[in-house]
């Protein structure tokens, strides 16, 4: 029993220094005025950033001889067993900046194996001299390629910045692409090659109030007046013990701030409570496809540069061809195998992902943080492969590509308001409102939707006692609009017809810690801090619905309720609601113990579209903290000849919580 490895690896890094060109950097004339900053800032990347290649060789080789040790008179040859891998791996980076508001990088890795003839290596062998040559040749075509992949990536930020109006706001936008080639099993080529790309589009924005405000030179008074408010000068307070001063000095206090209170500065402050506005949209697409017969060399093309072509390479995922489908765009182009026992699948994949903050100082001291986020995916998948017109005798070229068995499934997340039903008590025998209220909106919501209808197909439907044709009370979508307007107390006219097109609701978070302007506090806190945060999110997931179709008439079809079939079918939607907490007062005293005092709800909806049930199910906590800050706690180990120190804090919890 022989192994022996071999390993080879070369690396080349190059990093250059900054070079870039800026022709007006230096001009008196662009340097005198700031509406000119964005022509003297101009420049040009004249170096790479960076470029990196790694290339690295694995080769092993194994051989096996086994024995016989047993006592037949007839010796049974044992066959020699040999095992040889021989990988290449190559690795390509390169970061180019454009300028410094635009930037490129690309990478790309390269697997690939050498060829070697199957046998013992042995030099002294005749066959020595074309092993040899079959090795050199393998090499010299960069060996046959196992996987390849790839990625681009384009980052700008547009130069709000330069610009006086709109110094006040930052915009990116991102754009990265992922390409990949896979081979098929050395031993079956006969199903193809596997690829695959994405695109992941984004764009992040922030617009910063003050910054705005302070452009009214009013307004930038005011702000400087009051910038130390907030949660930095309550700390410095806290850690300033109280000044000893008589009566008068205290009196002669109360006068000052009477007088330094300005109605004018409070109007003017509550005008400018919104201090920062954020915002973040992002969206990734995603596309693969089996069966593929092409090979990949430079860039993931095939030799010919003809396939996949520039739009797959660079993430592109709609608009091929007549149909815009690229599976049949490569079928169009002969790029597929013919092979009906494909077993893989075609895939398409979406997701959108959207968040939204605002922070707003209504009063100093407290800070109020908005959230908005949604979150919407979606995914399809089917196989697309040949069928021949004759299984029976097929016959190769006679036949054409079918996409089977199409699946299309999805979900979405967002951010819903439910606060105006979270304290709604239960009646007797566990009667609730909400649900009486949402029974009662499902006529509304089957009159809405059949107008809808109308105006959308121009065809009116039939009213039947409190609903109309198609949609009972039942039918999903009458359901679903019904169950989120009652839940969250909204009409259901406001409602989109459709789940997955909702736009989020907002959440918050609140907290004050201006408690430490009172004497009274500092003199036994050093901290004393009131929160409260809410956050409400509606789930619900769903599968494509094989019955969807248009019947007679031009009427979607029905099921055995009469009720229109929708595209999509939605198990169930939950909703779920915290106060995380309703209410928090965190305190540090003088002595330096901690004390925490919490109040929290919760409460989880429900509801299954297969037994048409609302679940509701609510809950309450209560939390006390009790902990102890011990300072300049010196640690066990030294950081070369100095005694490290820090703080412990050392705090346990206590929570009661009742479901019901």
């Amino acid at each position: 029993d022989n192994r022996f490895d071999w390993k080879a690896g070369f690396n080349y890094i190059f990093n250059p220094k900054e070079l870039s060109w800026k022709p007006f950097n230096k001009s008196k004339a662009f340097r005198s005025s700031s509406w000119l900053k964005l022509i003297k800032d101009f420049n040009v990347g004249l170096l790479p950033k960076q470029l990196v290649f790694r290339t690295n060789l694995t080769r092993s080789y194994a051989e096996k001889q086994l024995r016989t040790n047993t006592d037949l008179p007839v010796d049974i040859p044992q066959i020699p067993q040999f095992t040889k891998t021989f990988n290449w791996i190559r690795d390509y980076n390169f970061k180019y900046d454009f300028s410094k508001n635009l930037r490129f990088d690309y990478n790309a890795t390269n697997l690939s194996y050498i060829n070697e003839p199957d046998g013992q290596i042995n030099k002294g062998s005749e066959s020595w001299g074309a092993y040899k040559d079959t090795l050199w040749q393998s090499l010299a075509n960069f060996g046959e390629n196992l996987t390849f992949n790839q990625g681009f990536g384009v980052n700008y930020t547009v130069p709000l910045n330069k610009l006086p109006l709109t110094d006040w706001i930052t915009a990116t936008l991102n754009y990265t692409t992922a390409y990949e080639w896979q081979r098929a099993p050395l031993a079956q080529n006969e199903l193809g090659n596997s690829i695959q790309n994405s695109n992941n589009k984004s764009i992040n924005g922030q617009i910063n109030m003050v910054t705005l405000y302070n452009k009214v030179g009013y307004l930038q008074k005011i702000n400087q007046k009051y910038s130390n408010t907030g949660r930095r000068r309550s700390a410095v307070k806290a850690k300033q013990p109280p000044k000893q001063t008589d009566g008068k000095d205290e009196d002669s206090g109360k006068k000052k701030k009477s007088g330094n209170f300005s109605l004018t500065d409070t109007f003017f402050r509550i005008l400018m409570m919104v201090k920062n506005v954020s915002g973040t949209f992002a969206q990734t697409n995603g596309l693969g496809l089996p069966g593929y017969n092409q090979s990949t060399s430079l860039l993931g093309f095939n030799s010919g540069f003809t396939a996949p072509g520039w739009g797959f390479i660079l993430g592109k995922q709609g608009g091929y061809g007549t149909t815009g489908d690229f599976a049949e765009f490569a079928a169009s182009n002969n790029w597929l195998v013919q092979n009906p026992l494909l077993n893989n699948k075609y895939l398409k994949a979406n997701t959108e992902n959207m968040n939204f903050r605002v922070n707003i100082e209504p009063i100093p001291y407290m800070r109020l943080e908005i959230t908005m986020q949604r979150t919407k995916a979606r995914a399809q998948s089917s196989f697309y492969r040949w069928v021949f017109n004759d299984p029976d005798n097929p016959i190769e070229g006679d036949g054409f590509y079918e996409n089977q068995s199409f699946v299309e499934t999805g979900s979405i997340n967002y951010s819903v308001t439910t606060i105006n039903t979270s304290f709604e008590k239960l009646g007797d025998n566990f009667t609730s409102d909400n649900y009486d209220i949402f029974l009662k909106n499902r006529p509304d919501a089957s009159a809405r939707l059949a107008q809808d209808f109308e105006d959308e197909n121009g065809i009116q439907l039939p009213e039947n006692g409190n609903y109309f044709e198609g949609y009972g009370p039942s039918q999903q979508q009458v359901v679903i609009t019904s169950f989120v307007a009652a839940y969250s107390k909204r009409n259901v006219k406001s409602l989109p017809a459709q789940l997955i097109n909702s736009f989020p609701g907002i959440n918050w978070r609140l907290t004050y810690d201006g408690f430490m302007k009172s004497a009274w506090f500092r003199k036994y806190f050093k901290t004393f801090t009131i929160s409260h945060a809410y956050s409400s999110t509606l789930t619900a997931g769903y599968l494509s619905n094989l019955d969807f179709g248009t019947g007679p008439g031009g009427l979607p079809n029905q099921n055995i309720s009469g009720n229109f079939i929708s595209r999509e079918n939605i198990n169930a939607i939950t909703i779920s609601e915290q106060f995380s907490p309703l209410i928090n007062i965190d305190m540090q005293w003088k002595n330096s113990l901690i004390t925490k005092i919490e109040f929290g709800r919760d409460r989880t909806i429900s509801l299954n579209m297969t037994n048409l049930q609302v679940l509701e199910i609510s809950g309450q906590s209560y939390v006390i903290g009790l902990g102890y800050r011990i300072n300049n706690v010196k640690l066990p180990f030294k950081f070369g000849k100095k005694t490290i120190k820090s703080d412990l804090t050392l705090r346990g919890d206590l929570t009661i919580r009742n479901s019901f």
